[in-house]
């Protein structure tokens, strides 16, 4: 059996019909005429085919091409893509070291403000205490000052003998008692 395309000639069963001079001539026509016409719609289908064949090998060709530029494409995205993570990597370990240094350099800033505020917190605080040890200092003179007086009772006091220069002197306040009652104030 032979096959052309979608054509199907089984060559062994087919049969002439005798004549008594040969073959029926116009059987063999017929046959010969059917054949050639089988045969041209086999060889333009061949012909087709072919045509498909180097049009889909021309189509292969370019994928593949395709493929190879896509290939190409996708390796070099990954390059791209690696070197970015790699550059990033960098970067941010710079970016981190410089934030590490303006931070420890603020810290540093901020320590010696903080050191400088509480020193002149205790300066202040030392200047407070001496200035309460001063004022209680002169309090207790003038308590002492205070207490040091005699009571004395009124109806019996002579005026013309009770001098004020003479109780300042009794006393020893003449020039203790205003310096006294000034620097408290002055303080």
């Amino acid at each position: 059996m032979s096959v052309l395309g979608d054509i199907k000639i089984d060559l062994g069963e087919v049969r002439f019909s005798r004549s008594p001079f040969g073959y029926k001539s116009s059987e063999v026509d017929d046959f010969v005429d059917s054949l050639r016409r089988k045969l041209e719609k086999a060889m333009d289908e061949r012909v087709e085919l072919i045509d498909l064949v180097e049009k889909l090998r021309n189509e292969n060709s370019f994928l593949r091409k395709e493929k190879d530029s896509v290939t190409k494409a996708i390796l070099n995205s990954e390059k791209i893509a690696q070197a970015s993570v790699i550059d990033a990597g960098v970067k941010s370990k710079y970016i981190l070291q410089d934030a590490s240094e303006k931070a420890a350099k603020m810290v540093d800033v901020a320590r010696s403000e903080y050191e400088k505020k509480m020193n002149e917190a205790m300066r202040l605080n030392d200047d407070m205490e001496a200035f309460s040890n001063e004022c209680i200092q002169k309090l207790g003179k003038q308590i002492e000052m205070i207490r040091s007086f005699t009571r004395v009772p009124i109806k019996s006091l002579d005026l013309e003998q009770f001098k004020i220069d003479d109780v300042a002197e009794k006393f020893s306040l003449k020039d203790d008692s205003n310096q006294i009652f000034s620097d408290g104030a002055s303080s």
